[in-house]
Order: structure tokens, then sequence, then C-alpha cells
């Protein structure tokens, strides 16, 4: 059988950096980072760029959030990466306005595009925005 002691008790800045060393390690990391680009550029700290990295971040936040919370009360779903890559995708998509250029829906259907023109009027209300 074995017996586990417990390490003594040392100082307890010694005892805090071994138990959240994991944590300090990469606050560490993150700090020497910001230090290196902030004196080797001259744009890294600025107000535009500072903002830049939060907008870029933000969504990265709101899942992280949303899967503390799932993760907290024990329904872990893995499902979630393919979910956002989803609503990314769409929301690309539907952002992006729909013109198309006057000869591209005739050409899938194999009528030419001046005989698509007339009868489509979906066709016709997507080549008047591009004009």
């Amino acid at each position: 059988m074995t017996v586990y002691t417990e390490r003594a008790k040392g100082s307890p800045l010694a005892d805090f950096f071994a138990e959240h060393a994991q944590v300090l390690s990469i606050a560490f990391f993150f700090l020497a980072c910001v230090a290196f680009f902030a004196v080797t550029t001259d744009t890294f700290m600025t107000v535009g760029n500072l903002l830049n990295v939060v907008r870029q971040a933000a969504p990265i936040l709101i899942v992280a959030v949303a899967m503390t919370l799932v993760i907290v009360t024990g329904g872990i779903d893995l499902s979630v990466g393919s979910q956002v890559a989803l609503v990314n995708a769409v929301a690309a998509v539907s952002y992006t306005p729909m013109t198309l250029p006057p000869g591209d829906l005739g050409a899938v259907s194999g009528e030419p595009a001046s005989i698509k023109q007339k009868n489509n009027p979906v066709e016709r209300s997507c080549t008047a925005r591009t004009r």
C-alpha cells in the first residue's frame, strides 16, 4: 500500500506559484509578447491596433463564455465548433449582396442571357442592382 503525504508548507509566495504555475506561465508569456511587440514596432500599442485586436477576439470570447456555461452545467457539447463555422458561413453568404453579372443564371440553364433576362424578374432585379 502506498502512503501519500503532503508537501511541507513553505513560504506563501512559493505555494502560490506552485499552485498556479500553469496560469501564471500563460500570463507571463502574454506579457512578454506584448512587451516584445511594443518595443520592436511603433504601431502595436496604438489605439487603432488595440481596438482591432479586441474586435477580432470578440467572437471567440462570446463562444468561450457560452461554452463555459455549457461545461459548468454538465451538458458538454462538442459540436459547438461546427455550429460556429456554420453560422459564420451563413452570415458571410447573407451579408454579401446578391449581385450577379447578366449571363450567370442563363449559363447554368443553357438559355441565352437575353431571353433569361426578359422572362425572369429575379434576374432582372439582380442585374438592375449591378448597374
